[in-house]
């Protein structure tokens, strides 16, 4: 039942990113759901993309290799993991330099470029202090530390900025 259901949410994955059914069976689609759509436009695409998501649906359906429920259930397990990859760092905002309102994206959690290039990244952000401390930490602990400062690094930098006098809102030109 597994690979059913594998094998259904690669289809329609597959359909999602633009594969589609051919004209052919397009035609026996549309003409059993009495619904026309004007060629060539973005609704058709979009449509056409539903149409089939559904015939792959109620086929397997009719056939008993899958029930709805268990169809809603797998959407919802892959929701959940984009959801839960969403929150590893996620844009919460611009902050604007106090004199050239140059902006500044802010996010929150955790910080792949900090884990990919550890006190380094600090430097770059213009942190001096936390790389002193990243690097002096991760000479004691023998790197390890380099696995837990990108779990806080997008909020030293927004703690940095903020200490510089960056703006929540752009400074206007009066």
């Amino acid at each position: 039942m597994g690979e059913v259901v594998a094998i259904l949410l690669i289809i329609i994955l597959s359909t999602l990113i633009g594969v589609s059914f051919s004209k052919k069976q397009m035609k026996s689609i549309e003409s059993s759901q009495n619904k026309s759509v004007r060629k060539g436009s973005y609704k058709e695409i979009s449509y056409s993309n539903m149409m089939s998501i559904e015939a792959i649906v109620n086929l397997l359906t009719r056939k008993g290799l899958i029930t709805q429920q268990e169809i809603f259930d797998e959407l919802n397990v892959i929701r959940v993991r984009e959801e839960k990859e969403n929150k590893m760092s996620k844009k919460i905002g611009i902050l604007y330099h106090p004199i050239n309102n140059h902006p500044e994206e802010i996010y929150e959690g955790f910080s792949w470029p900090c884990l990919f290039f550890g006190f380094m990244w600090y430097l770059v952000k213009g942190m001096f202090g936390w790389a002193i401390v990243s690097f002096l930490v991760a000479g004691f602990t023998f790197g390890i530390s380099l696995l837990v400062f990108p779990f806080f690094a997008n909020n030293h930098r927004k703690e940095s900025l903020l200490n510089k006098g960056y703006l929540s809102e752009p400074k206007s030109n009066k």
